[in-house]
């Protein structure tokens, strides 16, 4: 059978479900390029003669399989519900699919659609007709020219960039890798100067973690240590009045930034002491008479501090 418009009839199986005024399209078995879809017009289902009336085409030649399945009116729209997954990207809620030639579009409520091209096999996003936009495995759906961020299509590091940027100035978070994001530091305990470009940071932590002089404040220090939710006045931390500063000229006290040295639970050990008093034969050296002791040392077990089982992130802190 030759690629070309008009009336096809091809030779399928019989007992199908092709109807009359369905839209099929048949795809060459040696070549997906080679294909054309238009409506059944008749259908034998003793024979299995189909005929088809073919209204759009892509390729050229004469092929002798085929591979026939439903398809959708040319140039017009049907029903479609679901969802289209590719490269991480998904859209839910399309309104219909529309099919032109080699090009299949799922058409958004908004009027903006996603569409696969079968020839390449390339799958993009039209916005309100207007810019072409492609799904990439790393960054999502992005323009193909440029990086624009129009009709709400990111990439997706900028997005993650818009998602640091909506946190306000003295954030913090545990980050994965040994460097910062722009606009974050460390919470080393660094000393900044109040003025300037810190002022919005030290309007948030003033110098509840230390401070060097009159002009200078400190950020956290969380270097090698488990965070603890501030007591607030609650029995929760016994030790609250007792907790010290995170470096001089800071906080101390039931305060958030302060801090508080390791230290194990106070408790007892109880262990059984046996006393021998007067003759004893059992013993082989014993002489009788008065009692006899004997001291052993216990043994050391253990690391150098004690912890729960952890594992070490990097805590950052917005500053712009």
């Amino acid at each position: 059978m030759t690629v070309g418009v008009g009336s096809k009839t091809l030779a399928t199986q019989a007992g199908k479900a092709w109807v009359v005024g369905a839209f099929v399209y048949l795809v060459s078995a040696a070549s997906v390029s080679n294909f054309m879809v238009g409506q059944v017009t008749a259908y034998n289902t003793v024979t299995g003669q189909l005929t088809v009336n073919v209204n759009a085409t892509a390729g050229a030649g004469t092929l002798a399989s085929w591979i026939i399945g439903l398809s959708v009116p040319q140039g017009s729209t049907a029903v479609y519900s679901g969802y289209v997954s590719a490269a991480g990207f998904q859209l839910d809620s399309l309104s219909s699919l529309y099919v032109s030639g080699s090009v299949a579009y799922w058409v958004l409520d908004s009027g903006d659609s996603l569409y696969f091209d079968r020839s390449t096999n390339i799958l993009n996003v039209t916005i309100g007709g207007v810019g072409r936009f492609h799904v990439d495995a790393n960054d999502g759906p992005c323009r193909l020219t440029d990086a624009s961020t129009g009709n709400g299509l990111v990439r997706r590091s900028q997005m993650d960039s818009a998602i640091l940027s909506a946190l306000p100035i003295g954030a913090i978070i545990d980050w994965p890798s040994e460097t910062p994001p722009a606009g974050w530091l460390e919470n080393d305990g660094s000393s900044l100067l109040r003025a300037g470009f810190y002022a919005p940071l030290y309007a948030v932590l003033g110098t509840a973690h230390g401070a060097a002089d009159a002009t200078h404040f400190n950020l956290p220090d969380h270097r090698g240590k488990f965070k603890r939710g501030w007591a607030h006045g609650t029995s929760n931390d016994p030790d609250r009045a007792t907790r010290g500063a995170n470096a001089p000229g800071g906080a101390t006290g039931d305060h958030v930034g302060t801090t508080q040295g390791w230290q194990i639970e106070s408790h007892s050990h109880t262990q059984a002491i046996f006393t021998i008093d007067g003759p004893n034969t059992n013993f082989p050296t014993g002489n009788g008479g008065g009692g006899m002791g004997t001291s052993t040392p216990l043994s050391y077990y253990g690391g150098n501090q004690t912890n729960p089982i952890n594992a070490a992130v990097m805590s950052i802190i917005k500053v712009a």
